[in-house]
């Protein structure tokens, strides 16, 4: 997390999550069992910049790195994903 002027706000998220196994009903499209899934690692960036004292900019980019990675067996995950809005406030 790091702090810019006291106007805005970078984080920088590292998430790691090891081989673990899947359940006991997973099959490929083979028929072959599947009894793990692979471990993975996400990078995600979020950011926001007061612009005033009323209007805050912020973005975030999810899965900086486009991990291929599934939390369950045959249930992917977006790729990268990039999001941006205004927030106001009175």
């Amino acid at each position: 997390r790091y702090r810019f002027l006291q106007k805005g706000l970078v984080n920088l998220d590292l998430i790691w999550v090891d081989d673990r196994d899947a359940h006991p009903n997973s099959y490929d499209v083979n028929g072959n069992q599947i009894t793990t899934l692979d471990s993975y690692t996400l990078v995600n960036v979020s950011a926001n910049y007061n612009l005033t004292d009323m209007i805050q900019i912020y973005g975030r980019i999810d899965n900086l790195f486009d991990e291929e990675y599934e939390e369950s067996w045959s249930y992917a995950i977006p790729g990268l994903s990039g999001y941006l809005g205004l927030k106001f406030s009175i």
